[in-house]
């Protein structure tokens, strides 16, 4: 049986597992259950909601915490953009990938995301396809 987990990251940097709720499946109820649980302890706001993407965990989100900016994880992205990827190429593409999201700023990051979809886009459209999903979220 899964289950659900949320973990809360202190100004510091320390995890704190904030709740863990046993679920049939990654649906809907199950997470908005769980952060409904959450609420119901004192949460009030959250800052920002880093998750994998599962469709059931952002629409729990947009129930419970609607206001809440959201963002996908870097390493989920990569995984997803990566598996488009033959497997010698993925080491090169992976470390290009790492660096449009460790740039200074926004604009240096979509300048990185431009250059890296001109390089890909005609051998690997399935993964610039992939990516730009996620950067649209």
């Amino acid at each position: 049986m899964p289950f659900l987990v949320a973990l809360g990251v202190t100004r510091d940097g320390h995890k704190e597992v904030l709740a863990l709720r046993a679920s049939a499946e990654e649906s809907k109820e199950g997470w908005q259950l769980l952060l409904e649980d959450l609420r119901q302890r004192g949460v009030q706001q959250v800052g920002l909601f880093l998750s994998d993407g599962s469709d059931g965990l952002l629409a729990g989100l947009g129930e419970v915490f609607p206001h809440t900016p959201r963002q996908r994880c870097w390493v989920h992205i990569q995984r997803n953009v990566c598996s488009a990827i033959p497997k010698g190429e993925r080491g090169k593409v992976w470390t290009e990938l790492s660096g449009i999201w460790q740039q200074p700023t926004k604009e240096a990051a979509l300048e990185q995301l431009a250059a890296f979809k001109v390089r890909y886009e005609k051998i690997y459209p399935d993964a610039i396809k992939s990516l730009l999903a996620d950067v649209a979220r």
